[in-house]
């Protein structure tokens, strides 16, 4: 089994916010910081001086431990962004460890970074850790937290809009409608599935209230 130095970290504490504001006194090894991968205090990585149930940090994210490691918290800011309103990088960003010294952040469902660029001094979304920026907060920010786009970027969890029960039988007609479209209005076809694309991103699939309005939009 690899046998690494992960790094220096503080003494086990009760509570994030202690470990956060311990001073960082221990090396730990292990494989890597991966949900369920045993860490220890001894290079050796032995039973002996596997770590004991709690929190380490390094002052800008700590983990805690229970018979494994368990997952990342962020001392200084949220544990999740939401990116919201870009239709690609869309996605709720989770604290996934350290990067130049700051926190990271990697997609929960696609495989993208928020990291701090440290050439730019800026934070960064990018397709992989140090790599070229494809959205970007300002140039010189000195922020401990990400800082993107207001707009498009929010702490938390992206908020996703539940299928109601009205909401649920209008995507059934909906389906229906577009069954009988398809078959009996095959002409034109590439352009009309174009023009249903830009109206279902539009309305998002629950604003379609009917299917007469929907095929007067698609004429």
């Amino acid at each position: 089994m690899p046998c690494s130095n992960l790094g220096l970290w503080s003494s086990v504490q009760a509570t994030k916010t202690d470990a956060c504001g311990a001073s960082v006194g221990i090396t730990i090894y292990g494989n890597s910081l991966s949900v369920g991968e045993s860490l220890y205090t001894s290079a050796l990585c032995t039973a002996p001086s596997e770590l004991t149930t709690g929190f380490y940090s390094n002052g800008v994210v700590a983990f805690y431990y229970l018979g494994g490691f368990r997952y990342f918290t962020s001392c200084n800011c949220a544990d999740e962004y939401c990116v919201d309103g870009t239709n690609f990088y869309d996605d709720t960003y989770e604290v996934a460890g350290t990067f130049n010294n700051e926190v990271y952040f990697e997609g929960s469902t696609w495989p993208y970074f928020i990291y701090y660029n440290l050439t730019n001094l800026q934070w960064c979304l990018s397709s992989s850790l140090g790599g070229v920026c494809d959205l970007f907060g300002p140039m010189g920010s000195s922020s401990p937290c990400p800082d993107l786009d207001s707009s498009l970027f929010y702490s938390g969890a992206c908020q996703t809009t539940p299928i109601t029960t009205e909401n649920h039988v209008r995507i059934l007609i909906l389906r229906r409608f577009l069954i009988v479209f398809l078959f009996q209005y095959p002409r034109h076809l590439r352009h009309r599935l174009r023009l249903l694309h830009q109206l279902l991103h539009q309305h998002k699939l629950i604003r379609v209230v009917g299917i007469r309005q929907l095929f007067q939009e698609l004429k």
